[in-house]
């Protein structure tokens, strides 16, 4: 065992474990899903009912569903395997189709709204930014989900990604706080996508993220299964930041390739303070700490002191029908109400309203 190995092997002993069956009776014991206690169940992005915080469905059933160890790699294989549920129910668990009437949205990572006869037509994904729910608020991407749903000529998938704090608490504390940790999160919208292509047999894939759904959108890339060899037509980044508290609010900087799209067309908005234009200098405080994006850049190899040494500089990776703007007088938090218009068109060119 080399010195690696002896590490390795004394950290996992030096951690705590927790073992054994997940049932009601001892999660609360165990401070499993510890956003059911009151403090936790209020805050706004969580999504949750404010009635009944103790017991709610969903999470009484991951109760009666899991029966694993508690940890974060337990459950993303969970996820992976559907909870172990069938397709029908595995849906009412996550996913709020727009043809229900009174839904509910606590718990929900996906909206769908499905036109008539939709073999053939588009599929188009939405995917929010960190702790943005699917219920009726005033974003961006609300708005165009109910814009495409209105014009009934595409399946719309609107889906939510993590929540940060559910990834830090299981940096810090351990609790078991994994319901919307991104990892588990992803699993699901992967499950919930390829139902999706199965069930209504697309023509083509459109795709729009703002924030880590940027971020997501570029984990897509390189996940060469996920989207069942349909071709992606269309993808549109809003000020996206890489998937992970992890990665601290760090910009996608690439622009997203699918294997069997190489000629997509690609439309990236993004924002950053101007005080950055001067390579930060003089910058304020509060431009520091803030959230921006950056244009896809791609790196040119070049030579210099008569070819002996070898350089790399950044150019924009903008090929021909794709838009690369920065947008001026906006910041993180509204970037995706300023593009919005723009956005559904770039979603939308080419399809007929009915």
């Amino acid at each position: 065992m080399n010195t690696l190995q002896r590490m390795v092997a004394i950290a996992t002993l030096s951690a705590p474990i927790i073992t054994g069956q997940i049932t009601p009776a001892n999660a609360k014991d165990r401070n499993f899903f510890n956003r059911t206690e009151p403090s936790a169940a209020n805050d706004p992005r969580r999504n949750l009912p404010k009635e009944d915080n103790k017991a709610k469905w969903f999470y009484q059933r991951w109760y009666e569903c899991c029966n694993r160890t508690v940890c974060l790699g337990d459950h993303i294989e969970f996820a992976k395997k559907r909870c172990n549920l069938d397709k029908k129910e595995y849906h009412s668990l996550f996913v709020v189709d727009e043809s229900e009437k009174n839904p509910s949205y606590a718990g929900k990572i996906a909206r769908v709204h499905i036109p008539s006869n939709p073999k053939g037509k588009p599929l188009i994904i939405l995917i929010t930014g960190n702790g943005e729910d699917i219920s009726e608020r005033d974003t961006g991407l609300s708005y165009i989900f109910h814009k495409i749903k209105q014009d009934n000529n595409a399946t719309v998938l609107w889906l939510r990604t993590g929540f940060v704090m559910d990834e830090v608490d299981n940096i810090i504390s351990w609790n078991g706080n994994y319901a919307y940790e991104h990892e588990v999160v992803y699993q699901h919208t992967k499950n919930i996508i390829e139902d999706y292509i199965k069930e209504c047999e697309p023509s083509e894939i459109r795709m729009a993220g703002f924030s880590w759904g940027g971020g997501t959108i570029q984990k897509f890339s390189h996940d060469e299964d996920l989207l069942c060899s349909k071709p992606v037509t269309v993808t549109v980044m809003i000020d996206g930041i890489e998937l992970g508290g992890r990665y601290l609010g760090r910009p996608v900087r690439e622009r997203p390739e699918f294997q069997n799209s190489p000629n997509h067309a690609h439309m990236h908005y993004y924002q950053k303070p101007q005080s950055f234009d001067r390579g930060g200098l003089g910058a304020p405080v509060s431009d520091l700490a803030t959230i921006y994006g950056s244009p896809p850049l791609k790196y040119i190899q070049g030579t210099t002191c008569y070819g002996l040494i070898k350089t790399w500089s950044s150019v924009i990776d903008k090929r021909p029908g794709d838009i690369v703007e920065r947008i001026y007088g906006t910041n993180h938090n509204k970037i995706d109400i300023d593009v919005k218009d723009k956005v559904y068109k770039n979603l939308t060119t080419g399809l007929t309203t009915k």
